[in-house]
């Protein structure tokens, strides 16, 4: 794969993967937060407003279940923290790109600067994977201390 080849069909390509998935991931948080936030407001005057009304306890009931429902999709989803994943791989492979282009930094002196600058972008592409992947594992980060390696 040539230097245009690869800038075309691989790091533009996930320079631009990683922009939209973190645009999503924020828009889908940030709207998420502000209708948690806009429905617990509406709780209090629900209460005093409607306190003579028989489905008063009801809509407070359906608030606090759509806030809980709110609360819930955003710690499955992990909305805000793919957001700062992939804004940050994002930059920081643009980050790669410009300092190879300018052939500034490390790409400067270097005696094969786009062989340098593909490790770099496949390292930083590679361990955002595992840290997604870390971050959406459902099994907890360290063992029972309670059980033994043989499940005694």
């Amino acid at each position: 794969m040539d230097e245009a080849q690869y800038f075309k069909e691989r790091l533009d390509h996930q320079i631009e993967w990683y922009d939209g998935k973190s645009a999503n991931c924020q828009n889908w948080y940030k709207f998420i937060k502000i209708m948690i936030g806009l429905l617990s407001l509406l709780i209090a005057p629900v209460g005093l407003l409607l306190q003579d009304c028989i489905y008063a306890p009801c809509i407070i009931a359906v608030l606090g279940v759509l806030i809980s429902t709110g609360t819930f999709i955003l710690s499955l989803n992990k909305y805000h923290e793919n957001w700062l994943h992939y804004r940050t791989t994002c930059e920081l492979l643009k980050h790669e790109k410009y300092l190879y282009l300018a052939s500034a930094g490390g790409y400067a002196y270097s005696i094969e600067p786009f062989q340098e600058l593909v490790e770099r972008c496949e390292s930083i592409i590679s361990s955002e994977n595992i840290d997604w992947a870390q971050l959406h594992k459902n099994e907890p980060t360290t063992p029972n201390k309670n059980h033994t390696s043989t499940g005694s």
